[in-house]
């Protein structure tokens, strides 16, 4: 239990996440990729370049999705 504790505590220290190549951009609702190439408007949120702020990229719970009937 105590390494596992040890792991956490590591990973929220160091800030270990998928995300770390994004960088905020101050005054918008995402983060952005700053290598990628953008198909959209910077002051647009672009789905292949950008990362919203809250929440997860590209999630969608499965009570929302619409069925095929």
């Amino acid at each position: 239990m105590r390494i596992l504790l040890a792991i956490v505590m590591c990973c929220v220290a160091f800030d270990v996440s998928a995300s770390s190549r994004y960088i905020h951009v101050p005054g918008f609702a995402f983060k952005t990729d700053p290598s990628c190439h953008r198909t959209k408007p910077a002051d647009r949120f672009d789905p292949v370049c950008d990362e919203p702020v809250l929440g997860y990229k590209d999630f969608s719970p499965f009570f929302l999705v619409p069925s095929a009937s």
